[in-house]
């Protein structure tokens, strides 16, 4: 159970980088007219990843936590 929680972890932890890091990767080729939604596009999938990440965590903390009881 302790290892599932600590891949978990790892899991919740990249997503979270990659997350947070989304926005800096813009298309160099996008269109000017369409610039605000490449932009909020990326930055809501951004959210939606650190979000699912912090997810990931949580349930890795409680894996290890309901191993370490039992």
């Amino acid at each position: 159970m302790q290892i599932l929680g600590i891949i978990a972890i790892v899991v919740g932890l990249t997503l979270i980088l990659v997350g947070r890091s989304l926005h800096r990767y813009m298309p160099p080729d996008y269109n000017e007219d369409d610039k605000e939604s490449v932009e909020n596009a990326l930055l809501s999938t951004g959210k939606m990843l650190g979000g699912i990440g912090v997810f990931f965590m949580v349930v890795g903390i409680v894996c290890i936590v309901a191993g370490s009881i039992t």
